[in-house]
């Protein structure tokens, strides 16, 4: 889902509980796109660029303790959020 968002890429995760899509895509910085997405959508993401320069243009999403249910709500409000971005 996270693919389908305009601005971001995302790897898939390979064994891990985390997400670190790139969004550098969008033209704004992670902790930019962290605060909107809280204040927006009520979606909590953790802005790459808390782990030094080179995680500035991702955000960090802990999906580990979700059910998919919830999971999936989050993500479709995040689809909502990029596809409203002013370009």
């Amino acid at each position: 889902m996270l693919n389908q968002c305009p601005g971001v890429t995302c790897a898939l995760p390979q064994g891990a509980i985390y997400a670190f899509p790139d969004i550098s895509g969008t033209g704004q910085t992670a902790q930019a796109l962290a605060d909107a997405l809280l204040e927006r959508e009520g979606v909590v993401v953790e802005a790459g660029s808390f782990y030094g320069a080179a995680g500035e243009g991702h955000l960090r999403i802990c999906f580990g303790a979700e059910s998919a249910e919830r999971l999936e709500v989050a993500l479709t409000r995040m689809q909502h959020f990029f596809n409203t971005l002013q370009p």
